[in-house]
């Protein structure tokens, strides 16, 4: 039979497929989904401890400091535990290099910056207000929104990646560049919240990968 030489190549030009270390490592459909959920349990998280923060600045009688705190505490091991999973899940599918390091860095800041939230008080309402809360900002903020660019211009380099993989990382990004103006932090820690969305889908994207895989 003679082949057309013009006709449309018959076989994938890119390989597509997930690679061995995803489909047999240590991963589980079930897993997967799990992460998923707990991604927006993050970000349900993220909202109810602003929302208690700012109620408890509004009306201090009611005496929600305590609360708040936990639920910071809450909040920094759910978001380090998924953070750090969806690390490996971006190694382990994508072959991604260059994001375990800045991930494991803004682990780290994430803890210093909850201890200090804990044992220290800022006095945003004494004689040097001003300075102390642009002082308090920078420490906080810049060094997170430099390593949060750096993560995130790792994740965008990731070839073939998910669609949701892809929006992470421009949410990310632009997070990042709010963070580290300190000027824009609010808008940055509302993006940042947000991206746990596509966090979520990815892993659910990925347990429908596994499904298929198994067969």
């Amino acid at each position: 039979m003679e082949q057309n030489p013009y006709a449309a190549p018959q076989v994938e030009l890119l390989d597509t497929r997930a690679p061995e270390r995803f489909l047999a490592g240590g991963w589980s459909a079930g897993g997967l989904r799990l992460l998923a959920w707990l991604s927006l349990a993050l970000l349900l998280c993220d909202v109810t401890t602003i929302g208690v923060g700012v109620l408890g600045k509004l009306s201090p009688q009611l005496g929600l400091g305590s609360l708040e705190n936990w639920l910071g505490v809450l909040d920094l091991i759910l978001g380090c535990f998924v953070a750090w999973r969806c690390t490996r899940l971006l190694e382990d599918r994508f072959l991604a290099r260059g994001v375990r390091w800045p991930m494991l860095i803004l682990i780290l800041m994430s803890v210093v910056m909850q201890a200090c939230s804990l044992w220290f008080e800022v006095d945003f309402a004494g004689p040097n207000r001003y300075e102390d809360v642009a002082l308090y900002l920078m420490l906080m903020y810049l060094p997170v929104g430099i390593v949060q660019v750096w993560y995130a211009i790792r994740v965008l380099k990731i070839q073939l990646p998910y669609t949701s993989v892809k929006v992470m990382g421009w949410i990310d990004l632009v997070a990042g560049v709010a963070l580290g103006s300190v000027i824009l932090f609010v808008a940055g820690v509302l993006l940042g919240m947000f991206s746990a969305i596509p966090m979520a889908l990815m892993f659910f994207r990925a347990a429908r990968e596994l499904d298929a895989a198994a067969g």
